[in-house]
């Protein structure tokens, strides 16, 4: 007896109807991405007109290109980078930035973007750098970048942020990166940064504006134990901040130049066996405070100008064997104070002070640092006679002073050649020196 005909009809309704939901799907998906496209386009061809420069990735499907030639895959692509800087440019003309879903990189710089513009970026889950140095971005705007989960660099320069819109900021655990330099930041502002979780540089120099930093606010950064690099020149921080330093068991680059540090703090730095770069030139240290850096052993860079350092108390730096360059211009430091370092050989950038002459046996003394390169000899005037005696150095490449010393026929760049080797005379402008 055959069975009936009319379920299996029906099972056969049953497929059609499917396939034209899958169908009626596909349409609709296809379109969507169809329109998306389109908007992205009009978007791209919107900032093309404006000169922003536009970087874009390959973005082939990835059965595509284990089967195609990569060059047929020209066409899959997509955005990764705007770069805005410097361009007439304010939030209207970003009014469809979210429809670029995997942009990487926004470069806003020095344009008339403010707080609008960051609310548009809530879609944009990939981006990871965010330049919005010298824009009208206030602490307000700041609440939308939790929103950015991949953010790893955010260029505040320069702007009215305070750091108190920050006040989600543990939410951004992927930050590295954080530039503040001439802001407003406070120490409310330090506080809210000191939930970063992942901070590995702070960068807050004053640079002439205004420093809005205490020694309050510093210390609340002992809490970020990722920091690798601080950047605090100019700042209000004294030797009570300094402590906020001794437990961060990554820091390597420390810069606290013209700030009101003194020998005292110093003893606050001597645990940061990690340390490569110390900065304090231009602060109240007058010299005996250098034995707390004698276990540095890391330090490559170390920048004494501008303080009260004397010949004396180079003793304490004999121990600091993989020292590279060390800057001792308007110090108390005499070419005798060489002698003092005679055991770091590793030495190839050296700046001096109180240089009025030259004899013989202080370039004697120039010739124990066999790597030296770069010399900054003070007042000494540079003559030809100066320069033939200095090119008995075995490396000496590059010998700086100020306009007024260079004594030279000619004018400067002045290069001689010293067998394979060639030292040139460079003039530095005064502003260097002060720095």
């Amino acid at each position: 007896m055959s069975e009936p005909k009319f379920p299996m009809r029906r099972h056969g309704r049953h497929r059609y109807l499917l396939l034209l939901l899958f169908l009626i799907f596909l349409v609709g998906w296809a379109g969507i991405l169809f329109l998306n496209n389109l908007r992205k386009q009009r978007v791209i061809a919107d900032l093309e007109k404006r000169g922003v420069k536009i970087a874009w990735i390959q973005t082939p499907p990835l059965i595509l290109k284990k089967i195609i030639n990569p060059d047929l895959l020209e066409g899959f692509r997509d955005v990764s980078g705007i770069d805005a800087e410097e361009k007439i440019f304010s939030d209207a003309d970003l009014m469809g930035i979210g429809a670029l879903k995997n942009i990487r990189e926004l470069r806003l710089g020095n344009t008339n973007v403010s707080d609008e513009t960051l609310g548009k970026l809530n879609g944009l889950k990939h981006l990871f750098h965010l330049g919005l140095q010298e824009t009208k971005v206030t602490d307000k705007g700041l609440n939308s970048l939790q929103n950015l989960p991949w953010l790893q660099t955010l260029n505040l320069n320069g702007t009215e942020v305070t750091g108190e819109g920050l006040i989600h900021s543990a939410r951004l655990a992927k930050l590295n990166n954080l530039y503040l330099n001439k802001s407003r930041i406070s120490d409310k502002g330090l506080i809210q940064i000191s939930h970063l979780p992942g901070l590995s540089n702070l960068i807050v120099n004053s640079e002439g504006k205004a420093p809005q930093i205490t020694d309050r606010g510093i210390l609340a950064l002992s809490a970020v134990q990722s920091l690798q690099s601080v950047y605090l020149s100019g700042t209000n921080i004294s030797n009570a901040g300094l402590e906020a330093f001794s437990g961060l068991p990554v820091l390597r680059h420390l810069h606290l130049g013209h700030t009101e540090i003194s020998d005292d703090g110093l003893r606050h730095l001597q645990g940061l066996k990690l340390l490569n770069t110390l900065e304090v030139q231009g602060t109240q240290i007058r010299g005996p405070g250098l034995k707390h850096l004698s276990g540095l052993t890391e330090l490559t860079m170390l920048f004494l100008a501008n303080t009260g350092v004397s010949d004396r108390d180079l003793s304490h730096l004999q121990g600091l064997k993989k020292l590279e360059e060390l800057y001792l211009h308007r110090t108390n430091v005499t070419p005798q104070g060489l002698k003092q370092l005679a055991e770091i050989k590793s030495l190839k950038t050296l700046t001096l002070e109180n240089c009025e002459t030259f004899a013989d046996a202080e370039v004697e003394l120039l010739k124990g640092f066999p790597q030296l390169d770069t010399l900054y000899p003070g007042q000494l005037p540079i003559t030809e006679e100066v320069l033939k005696k200095l090119s008995l150095h075995p490396s000496l490449e590059t010998l700086a002073t100020l306009q007024e010393y260079y004594r030279i026929p000619g004018e400067a760049p002045y290069e001689i050649q010293v067998g394979k080797r060639k030292l040139t005379v460079e003039i530095i402008p005064r502003e260097a020196l002060e720095q």
